[in-house]
Parts: C-alpha cells; structure tokens; sequence
C-alpha cells in the first residue's frame, strides 16, 4: 500500500461463506359454521443455512498494511444463518363446536463451518486501530428461530383451540483451525491482536411464542405449548504455533488469542392459554380448562481442544495479555415459560368447574469445555512503566464447562362457582458442563522470563471452571370458587454444577509482577455451583365472598447441620356458624393449598491440580502472592422458599414445605513442588498458599402457612 494510510482492506482474505436460509412463510386461517367449525393452520419452515466449505491461506512473502480496519491476514469459514419459521393465526366460530390448531414454523438449521488453516512469514500493521495480524476462524451459523403462533376459538357448545409454537433450528458446528506463524507478527492499534484463532459453534434458534383462547358457554378448553430451543453447535480444535516474535503496542490487543467456542442453546418459547365458560341459559353446567408448557430448552454444546506454541510476546497496554487460551462450553438455553387462565359460571345458578396447569419448561445443559495446553519458550513482556497496563497478565489457559439453563416459570390460575383446581410446576434447572484439563509448560527447557506490569496481570493463570447449574423456576397457582377451591405449586429444581478438570502448571523461567492483586503462578480448578430451587406459592379461597386473611411470620429455612424453622398459622371461626350450600346440597366453603419449594442443586467437585516451579519468582503488588494453588468444591444452591394460603367457609388446609438445599462439591488434591528462590514485597502477599476447599452446602428454602376457616375446622402444617 505504500506510505499512504489506506484502510478497510485485509492484505490477504481468503472466506467461505455458505448462504442464509429463507424464512417460512406465515399462515392464517379461519372457520365459520352454525353446527361445528374445525381449522388447521402450519406455518412455513425456515431454510437450513448453507455449509462453508475449507480455507487455506499459504504465505511465503511478507505483508506490510498501513490503514485502519486493514488487518494482515484473514482466512475465514462462515456457516450460512437459518431462516425463521413462519408464524400462524387461526380461529374458529360456532353456535356448535369450535375447534383449531395452530403450529408455528421450524426454525431453520445453522450451517456448517469448514476447516480454516493459515500459514504466514513476516505480517505488520502500522499503528492504525482494528488491524489484527492475523485472523483465522471456523463459525458455523446460527439456527433460525421458530416461528410464533395464535389460535383462538368461541363455540356456544365447545370451544378447543390448540397452538404450538415452532421449534428453533440447531446450531452449526465449526470446523479446526490452524496457524504457524514463522516470522514476525507486530501491530500498533488499539483493538488489533497479533493472531486470533477460533473455532466458534453456531447458537441455537429459540422456539416460537404461542397463545391460546377459548370461549364457550358449555366447555371451553385451551392448550398453548411453547416451541423447543434449538441445539447448540459443537466447535473443533484450534491450534496455533508462533516461532517468531508477536508484538503489539496498542489497549486491548491480545498476542495471541486461541479460541474454542460451544454454541449456546436457544431457548424455549413463553406459552400462554386461556379459557372461559360462561354457562347460564339452558346451560346448567359449564366447565373452563387451560393448559400451557413452556418450550424446552436446547442444549449448549462441547468445546474443542485448543492448543499454543509460543516463543517471544510483547504487549504494551491495558487487557493486552501475552497469551490467552480458552476452551469454553456453550451454555444451555431457558425454559420456556408459561401461564394458564381458566374461568367457568358467572353466576350461582350455574354448577361451574375449572382447572388450569401450567408448567415451566425444563433447561438444558451446558456444554463441557475441551483441554488446553500452552507451551511456551522465550520471553513475554506485558505491560509498560508509567503506562495504563492492567489487565494483561502474561498467560491465560482456560477450561470452562457451559453454565446450565435455568427452569420456566410457571403461574396457574383457576376460578370458578363451585370447584376449581390449579397446578403449576416449574421447570426444573439442568447440569453445568464440565471443565477439562488444562496444562501449561512455561521455559521448563530454555531460559526465558514472564513480566507483567499492571494491577490484576499475574504471570501465569492457568484454571478449570465447571459450570455452574441453573436456577429452577418458580411457581404460583391460585384457585376460587364458591365451594371447592384446590392448589399445588411445586418449585422447579436447581441443576448441579459442573466439575473441574485437572490443572497442571510446569515453569522454569523467571516471572516478575510489579502491579497489585499480580500473581507469580495462580493455578486452580473450581466446580461450579449447584442452582437454587424455584420458589413457590399457593393460595386458595372457597366460599361465598367470605374471606379470612391469616398472619404470617417470616421464616428462614437452612441447610444441611442446620435447624430449619418455620411457621404455620390456622384460624377457625365459630362452630356455630353453618357452611352455605351448593346447588346439590353438598357443604361448600372447602379449600387446601399444598406447596413445595424447589430443591438446590449439587455442587460440582474440583480437581487435583499439579504444580512444579525450578525458576523464580518476584512480586512487588499488594496482595500478590507468589504461587496460589487451589482446587475448590462448588457451593450447593439454596432451596426455594415456599408459601400457602387457605381459607374456606367451612373448612380449611394449608401444607408448605421448603425446598431441601443442594449438597456442597468436594475439593480435589494439591501437589506443588517449588525448588526456585521466591520474593514477594507487597501487602498480604504471601510466598506459597495452597489449598483445597469443598463447597458450602445451601441453605434450605422458608416455608410459611396459613389456614383461615369462618366454619368448621383449619389445619396448617409447615416445613423449612
């Protein structure tokens, strides 16, 4: 290019790019009839997005770009996105029978990524921002999301609607990626790291909204099922060796960056359904009924191994570390959530029954994160005296599993003039991905040295990080009615934590930190925590209008080698009193509640880490420690807190119990051995400190309770 800045041109690109897929068309319909109506409606699919094939980049002469958003080189295989399914709409009118069903469109698939291989001499960008070295990545497509839907329904004798939302489309999975760098790699801009290796999976689509309504004078009855999330796509080996020197110069420019990426799952979709019959006239009878689940969620994918060979790294600023190397599981989606609504009679002559389920979609799990190693020789600076350099330690190796979904929530509401029930159960959270096995060879044959400058810039970082579970959702069911009134919530589950892989770290060079909170060696392995329990209530009222409004304390559960406490309230009018009937005569005024929190999740164990020190090591920050090796249990999660409400005319039953607490991960075993001359200046900066600590169990969920009755009896019982 000559001495002119001229930018927005990579010296050399080479892509594949498959193509994006169609959306899916949307759909309508509708049906109108005196006796009964019926209607079908499916909405388009998206199109899979198109594969990217391979691409290899060559290079035996050098390559000087002199412009902004101009790097060196770039080698790139880009999976095509999936289209979006089609959404729908339809309806039913009749004086008879009123019937439709609804499904959005799939989402379309991600496309794949092919293999991305990069070899280059000399590359040098001359102080302009945005101008990376070298790029090369492998990223499959998006999955497309799936299409949303509506179906509603009035029939004067029935009225049955049914909507599903689509499913999302999968993730693409990536493909391996290779560099060697031969020669020199340098850059002089902000935002413009000397290599950048990724193989990156495509996310998953997230499923489709859905609503359903229903209206009738006899029955009426609505299903709503959200769409699933997708899965996410896997991604491959990244592997990059640098025998010349990698320098930058600039904020925020990594040396070398290697990067294997699971792809997160989509999400389910929300899920709504209601109803309401009416009953009067000729009707005597009418019965309301909803039902709703959210969309379950997909799931975050595997990571692959990543792997660096490096020798001389030089970084001048700040978050510009020497090498940062990371294996990282895709997270798994959200359930969906979903609400239910029912309503049967609008008045006294009328015998009307409801009941309305609602349930939260389940997560899903995280993906694991694949091995990593790092072997270094030579020298890396980071960081320059009286220059702005924190953040840039000197290697960074990384294993982290996906953390888990977390569980739909879920809220049930019934009402009506003579039963009613609801239920809602919440989505239960899922497992986090596991961490593997990271290892980090630093100048164990050759004499060379790590120096890092700034705050929070230790010299070699090597960790395994499980994932920590998702939270279960919560729940709420509420039912009244004039004589019978019954609700059960139940708190969706905690997911466990991932656990840790093993962590080796072998150094014989010479490491200096001269900033605060600046490890010599930090090396450790740490399960993730469990998830926390949904919390849940209930509350339910049977009677003519009349209602009792009963105390509560507050209360705090525990976990395990704990007491839990908990308070329960019933309150019983007079006997004197005499229950109102029903149309049959049976004693009306009855209600029970029945709650269950959701219970926490199990820590993930962490892992035996190794570490072998023959150099030496120097720190001159506060709180700079030497050499800190650690493997950690995951905390458990807490149970969810739990809630009930009862009252009735005539009787009265309220049951509460709080959800139990996760189990805490197991510590794994430390073996350091440290033969070098070791010197710390700071603060609380202690030479060696190694420990094995196991996670703290959670804590359990509270649980309260009341029980009002104005006739004959109230029973509450409740359990932290």
């Amino acid at each position: 290019y000559g001495d002119q800045p001229r930018g927005t041109a990579p010296g050399v690109l080479a892509q594949s790019i498959g193509g994006g897929g169609g959306n899916g068309g949307f759909a309508a319909g509708g049906d109108f009839s005196g006796t009964a109506s019926g209607s079908l409606v499916i909405g388009g699919s998206g199109g899979s997005g198109g594969a990217a094939a391979a691409a290899s980049i060559t290079l035996n002469a050098d390559v000087t770009m002199n412009g902004p958003f101009a790097p060196g080189v770039v080698g790139q295989s880009i999976g095509g996105q999936g289209g979006n399914g089609g959404f729908t709409v339809g309806g039913g009118l009749s004086e008879g029978l009123a019937a439709s069903v609804n499904l959005g469109g799939d989402g379309g698939g991600g496309g794949i990524a092919g293999n991305v291989t990069i070899q280059t001499q000399n590359v040098t960008s001359n102080g302009f921002n945005q101008s990376a070295g070298i790029i090369a990545q492998s990223i499959g497509g998006n999955g497309g999301t799936g299409g949303w839907d509506f179906a509603g329904t009035l029939g004067s004798g029935a009225s049955a609607p049914v909507s599903i939302g689509g499913p999302g489309g999968g993730g693409g999975s990536s493909d391996g990626v290779q560099v060697t760098a031969d020669g020199q790699t340098a850059t002089n801009g902000l935002f413009s790291a000397g290599i950048i290796a990724q193989s990156i999976g495509g996310n998953g689509g997230n499923g489709g909204f859905t609503a359903s309504a229903a209206g009738s004078v006899v029955f009426a009855s609505s299903v709503a099922v959200g769409g699933s999330g997708g899965n996410g796509g896997g991604s491959s080996t990244v592997d990059v060796t640098a025998s010349g020197t990698v320098s930058t110069r600039a904020g925020q420019s990594i040396g070398i960056l290697a990067q294997s990426i699971g792809g997160t799952g989509g999400n389910g979709g929300f899920a709504i359904a209601g109803s309401g019959a009416t009953g009067g006239g000729d009707a005597n009878v009418s019965v309301g009924g909803g039902g709703a689940t959210g969309g379950i969620a997909g799931s975050g994918e595997w990571a692959g191994t990543v792997s660096v060979t490096a020798a001389d790294i030089s970084t001048s600023a700040y978050l510009s570390a020497g090498i940062l190397a990371q294996s990282i599981g895709g997270a798994g989606g959200n359930g969906g959530s979903s609400r239910a609504f029912s309503l049967s009679g609008v008045s006294d002559s009328t015998d009307g029954a409801a009941a309305s389920v609602a349930l939260g979609g389940v997560g899903a799990p995280g993906g694991d994160g694949g091995t990593v190693t790092v072997t270094q020789s030579g020298v890396i600076q980071t960081g320059t005296s009286g220059a702005f350099s924190d953040q840039s330690a000197g290697i960074i190796a990384q294993s982290i599993g996906g953390s888990g979904g977390n569980g739909g929530s879920a809220d049930a509401n019934a009402t009506s003039t003579t039963a009613s029930v609801a239920l809602a159960i919440g989505g239960g959270g899922a497992t986090g991905g596991a961490g593997n096995s990271v290892t980090v060879y630093s100048n164990t044959d050759t004499t060379g040295s790590i120096t890092t400058v700034g705050m929070h810039s230790s010299a070699l970082l090597a960790q395994s990080i499980g994932g920590g579970g998702g939270n279960g959702g919560w729940t709420q069911a509420s039912a009244s009615s004039n004589d019978y009134a019954a609700g059960l919530a139940i708190g969706g589950f905690g997911g466990g934590g991932g656990d840790a892989g093993a962590v080796t770290v072998d150094n014989g060079g010479t490491l200096v930190t001269y900033g605060a909170l600046s490890y010599g060696i930090l090396a450790q392995a740490i399960g993730g925590g469990g998830g926390n329990g949904g919390a849940a209530s209930t509350t339910t009222n049977a009677g003519d209008g009349e209602e009792l409004q009963g105390g509560v304390t507050s209360v705090a559960g525990a976990g395990a080698g704990q007491d839990a406490a908990n308070v329960s309230s019933a309150v019983s009018g007079s006997s004197d009193s005499q229950p109102e009937s029903s149309n049959d005569g049976a004693s009306a005024g009855i209600a029970a509640a029945l709650t269950i929190g959701g219970f926490g999740g199990t820590g993930g164990d962490g892992a035996t880490v190794t570490l072998d020190n023959t150099g030496s090591i120097y720190t001159f920050g506060d709180q700079s420690t030497a050499i800190l090796a650690q493997s950690i249990g995951g905390g458990g999660g807490n149970g969810g807190s739990s809630t009930t409400n009862a009252n009735g005319d005539s009787y009265a039953a309220s049951f509460s119990l709080g959800g139990g607490a996760g189990d805490g991960g197991d510590g794994g075993s430390i073996n350091l051995t440290s033969l070098g001359y070791i010197q710390t200046s700071g603060l609380q900066a202690a030479g060696i400190f190694a420990q094995s600590v196991g996670g703290g169990g959670g804590n359990g969920g509270a649980s309260s309770s009341t029980a009002g009755s104005g006739g004959q009896a109230a029973v509450s019982l409740s359990l932290g």
